[in-house]
């Protein structure tokens, strides 16, 4: 296990199609007692009319190979520990998730963010002073709305000399590490990929190993 996280790690940065990570840490102050959540995943689907839609059975494929590689990859040297939750607390997580993400998507106020009572009441038994969360998220098109969007960018080109071409792809991994004690964000890293199938396991493998480096080595 150990080899095998040391070559993801050399072979990271050989990889072209990566953008550049966002970044927000609120100190450096070292990680104690980690909880480690199951991932929320949300894949969609761009098809007919270029209206997204959320695909179950790609969302429970990209949960299911997140939470595989999470067991596998996250280092023995942090003192962590995956934490379960029952049905209706998992529900609020997945929810204060995908609500946190959007907001964070449209603002730049991550290190005010408070994070709610009824969200840290849940983890109010547990031994710990922060919780990991992952959010994995991404979309794929249609074979038919990809060949639509490629004849639409060319006509563009055509016509006015400037334009593109259609992504077919894209893989989003937000992690972000919630302070307990503090009720704050003290860590959040978000990894997009473009034209990388978001369900596909070693796209998962390597964007959350790329956060976890980020923030633990």
């Amino acid at each position: 296990m150990k080899r095998k996280f040391i070559f993801l790690i050399f072979s990271i940065p050989l990889l072209s199609f990566i953008l550049n990570p966002i970044v927000y840490i609120r100190s450096h102050a070292k990680i104690e007692k980690l909880l480690v959540l199951s991932p929320v995943s949300r894949i969609t689907i761009i098809g007919k009319g270029s209206k997204q839609k959320v695909d179950s059975g790609l969302s429970v494929k990209a949960f299911y190979t997140a939470s595989k590689q999470l067991q596998e990859i996250f280092p023995d040297s942090v003192d962590h520990k995956y934490f379960s939750l029952d049905s209706v607390q998992q529900e609020a997580i997945n929810n204060f998730v995908i609500k946190l993400n959007n907001k964070l998507n449209t603002s730049n106020q991550v290190r005010e963010y408070k994070i709610p009572d009824s969200i840290i009441h849940i983890f109010s038994t547990a031994d710990a002073d922060f919780v990991f969360c992952t959010f994995n998220t991404g979309f794929l098109r249609t074979k038919q709305n990809f060949s639509n969007s490629y004849q639409a960018t060319a006509a563009t080109t055509l016509i006015f000399g400037i334009g593109g071409r259609p992504i077919a792809f894209e893989a989003v991994i937000s992690c972000f590490i919630i302070d307990l004690q503090k009720k704050n964000i003290t860590y959040f890293e978000r990894e997009i990929w473009k034209d990388r199938d978001p369900t596909e396991p070693e796209v998962i493998n390597l964007q959350l190993t790329r956060v976890i480096n980020h923030c633990f080595l």
